[in-house]
Parts: structure tokens; sequence; C-alpha cells
């Protein structure tokens, strides 16, 4: 069996199993696999694949097409250019919240300190410690297994980063003192808890207290936009991807505490996707 005939197997299965991009998929994993590029196996240059590696592949197959992430198989992902270890532990990078690495990345330089809260696999902060080496960055979940895989990928792409379990719920002085941040950036749970049940079989793999957002799904926008204003020095930005169905009530809350400069911004599917605010300056 070729590789291209390998292929073609492992995208059937994973078509007849309902996944949408089969083909892609299919050679992704194929790609990781056997190490080889679409373009040698489409010329056919590639030896007879091993049998062991053909197992591995089938095996991958099969796991994506009982609705386990193509991310997880692989155990890393891109964002933001960066390859970034995943698993079960932590959400999957997607390319909609690299709109909030982007935003900061058009607006700030210089030496900054910025917070990265919920930060998962710390794609992130630590992307923007890449974009923005001088500023000061500090990753924070209430996860272990989760800052274990930030720290993983602060060490591999060799960024200098602090990393910290904090209780988003708890009061901020329990681990920073005020007026101490230039940027809080978040990607908070933000689905509501009654919407869990009926999400699509891939976010099943993904870690719950990620993305269980309460009853409302406001139940951490809440905290963070009043509980955490304090923690920003003045004229400081509070910047966080927001969820289709929860954009305007974050754009209201923001107003209420009297942040300024309050703004939404849409991703590159034209969903809104993040939404901001400054701390006013002390009088």
């Amino acid at each position: 069996m070729t590789l291209k005939q390998l292929h073609s197997r492992g995208a059937r299965l994973l078509k007849k199993s309902g996944v949408l991009d089969a083909q892609f998929d299919a050679w992704v994993l194929l790609e990781d696999i056997f190490c080889v590029s679409r373009a040698d196996v489409l010329a056919n240059t590639q030896p007879q694949p091993d049998a062991k590696a053909v197992a591995r592949y089938l095996d991958a197959c099969q796991r994506r097409s009982s609705g386990m992430p193509l991310q997880y198989i692989l155990g890393h992902w891109e964002f933001m250019g960066l390859d970034f270890q995943v698993n079960s532990s932590v959400l999957i990078p997607r390319s909609d919240t690299e709109t909030l690495v982007e935003y900061i990345m058009e607006n700030y330089s210089g030496r900054l300190n910025i917070l990265d809260m919920c930060c998962g696999s710390g794609c992130i902060g630590l992307s923007v410690k890449h974009f923005l080496p001088d500023s000061k960055v500090t990753l924070c979940d209430i996860s272990d297994s989760a800052l274990l895989v930030a720290k993983h990928n602060a060490v591999t792409l060799n960024l200098d980063v602090k990393i910290l379990k904090c209780d988003l719920m708890q009061d901020f002085r329990k681990y920073f003192y005020e007026n101490q941040f230039d940027i809080i950036v978040s990607n908070p749970p933000y689905i509501k808890s009654a919407d869990m049940a009926s999400l699509q079989r891939e976010l099943a793999y993904e870690p719950r207290i990620a993305l269980d957002g309460g009853q409302d799904g406001m139940k951490y926008y809440n905290r963070l936009i009043s509980g955490w204003q304090s923690a920003l020095r003045p004229g400081g930005e509070m910047i966080l991807e927001s969820g289709y169905d929860t954009q305007n009530d974050i754009y209201l809350m923001f107003l209420e505490c009297e942040y300024s400069d309050v703004l939404k911004r849409r991703d590159i599917n034209g969903t809104v996707r993040l939404v901001a605010g400054k701390k006013g300056l002390e009088k």
C-alpha cells in the first residue's frame, strides 16, 4: 500500500464517521506520522510505508473518527505561527483567538506588564511575549494540569514568563497588588451551562472547566470586569474574548463599571470575538 492509498483509506474512514474535514484531517495525520509532505505523497516518491507506522496512522484515524479532536491526537497545534503542545487539560488554540494577540500587537509596544488570566496552554500570553519581548507576562490558571502544559510551552518556545496558580473568583489582592497591570487579557469559560450537554462531540473532549461559564455564560466576565478592575493601572486595558451570544452583555458590563474606550472587534470570520475597555484615569 502506498501512502497515497493509505490516505484514501483514512479519509474514507473519517468521512464515514461524519468528520466534516475528512480529507484535510487525513492528510494532516499522514504528514505528521510519516514526516512527509503532501506533494511528495502525490508524486508517489515515497518508499513503501513501515507497517508499524501504518498501524499508528490507522489508529489515529480511528480515534479521530470517534470524535477526538485532531489537535489532541497530534499533541500540538499552531497559534500565531508558534507550535504549542496541547492535550485534554487545555482548550485547543483556535485562529479566532488570535484576534486578541493581533489587537495587542497593533496597539501596544515597549515594556508592559501583562496578565493572561485563564491561560490554558498559554497560547495568548506566550504569543504576546514572543512578539513583545520587552514585556513582563504572567500566565495564570486554576488548573494544575493546564499550568504544566503552559510551563512546557514556555520552555519549548524559550520565553521567560511568570506562571502562577490563581483562582479568578478570589480577590486579586491574594496574588497581586493594585494598579499592577497595563493589560489583562483573557479567554474565560463562556458557554452557558445548559448548552454544555448539546455541544458538538469534539468539544466534549475539551476540559469542562475551561468551557462552562455558568447559567448565563457571564460568571467569569462579571468577576473579571468588576472584581479585577483595580488590578489595572489607570488607563490600563482589559481585553476579553467573547462568545457570539455574550458580546452585548460584556460590552454593557464594561460601561456599567465605568471603563472608557469600550469597543468590539471581529475575528477573521466576521464574528465579534473581542470586547475591551480601559480603566478610567484617576482624578
